[in-house]
């Protein structure tokens, strides 16, 4: 007989005389999504970031009826799962309860563009007052190993190599361009316009998410 699986332990939230206001980067994803979750059940307020594209999707599923929305949140298209996941999480969680729904705030951003991340940071000290505490968690997905140019033709979730393969090509060079946009550029952008604010209250708190190939390196790994 095999033991059982032992069960993941609450999140502890240490005690706080008034609801602190979390800034979520990459809401839309898997982490995002639990992080919002035990946040808003824990009565502090959110403001939960999303890829523009991602906001339209919400923005039009949230004025579906529920028998619609359901189908609108299933529909086949790029990203379909990661954007079905937070559309349930909206509609079926966060407008189901008015408390939640009125400590939570949905915001387009691109990460990558500095007047966009200025405008959510506004957007969030107009609707809250502050920003207790700002979440990095975008990042590109698990490493697929890039070796040749060949492989580049379909876009992979993270791109690693050689130095000097993938500097052959010019696709693999936006690839990798656009992977330090996620995973470095855009966070600083954030924390860089986060950062006022932050200074202009006397406090808060900046938690950047990174993967462990962040500090570990192999062969074959230049990138």
């Amino acid at each position: 007989m095999t033991a059982p699986s032992p069960s993941t332990p609450p999140l502890q939230f240490p005690s706080h005389p008034y609801p602190r206001t979390w800034f979520l980067t990459s809401a839309a994803s898997a982490l995002g999504i639990a992080v919002a979750r035990a946040v808003l059940a824990h009565g502090d307020e959110t403001v939960l970031c999303i890829e523009p594209e991602e906001h339209g999707l919400v923005t039009r599923a949230r004025g579906l009826a529920n028998g619609h929305r359901a189908l609108f949140a299933g529909s086949n298209g790029p990203g379909s799962e990661r954007a079905g996941a937070f559309v349930r999480f909206v509609t079926e969680e966060v407008d189901a309860v008015e408390e939640w729904r009125g400590r939570c705030r949905i915001v387009g951003l691109d990460g990558s563009i500095i007047g966009q991340c200025q405008a959510a940071i506004a957007q969030a000290v107009q609707a809250f007052g502050k920003i207790d505490i700002l979440f990095c968690c975008s990042s590109e997905g698990s490493p697929v190993p890039v070796l040749l140019p060949s492989t580049t033709a379909n876009r992979a979730p993270a791109v690693i190599g050689t130095v000097e393969e993938l500097a052959a090509c010019p696709r693999t060079l936006t690839l990798i361009r656009e992977q330090f946009e996620t995973n470095f550029f855009s966070p600083v952008n954030i924390i860089k316009a986060a950062l006022p604010a932050m200074r202009e209250k006397r406090g808060g708190h900046i938690i950047v998410l990174t993967g462990i190939s962040r500090s570990c390196s192999g062969v074959l790994r230049g990138l």
